[in-house]
């Protein structure tokens, strides 16, 4: 019997600015994977404020327990390094 691969998923986290909104989705159309791709949408960007505790809890909803690659921009980078500690086993 093989074993079977575990389900991952790519997400991006764009820079601060509402124009890096346009970068990611890019990015994400022109990656040629063969899994989820994933674009996360800032709280302040409808409207609330950011807030680092937040975005982690909302980015651990949408990868749960599944391996994930990172792509990252400018405040991104700050929450994946935040984010990586809490998920060691599922970074890739």
């Amino acid at each position: 019997m093989e074993k079977e691969e575990p389900k991952i998923k790519t997400i991006i986290l764009p820079g601060y600015s509402l124009h890096n909104k346009d970068w990611a989705e890019e990015i994400a159309s022109e990656l040629k994977l063969n899994h989820q791709i994933l674009v996360h949408n800032w709280t302040h960007w409808d409207g609330g404020n950011f807030s680092l505790k937040s975005e982690l809890g909302k980015i651990l909803e949408e990868i749960k327990d599944e391996k994930v690659n990172i792509l990252a921009k400018s405040v991104g980078v700050y929450v994946a390094l935040n984010l990586i500690p809490k998920i060691p086993s599922q970074a890739k």
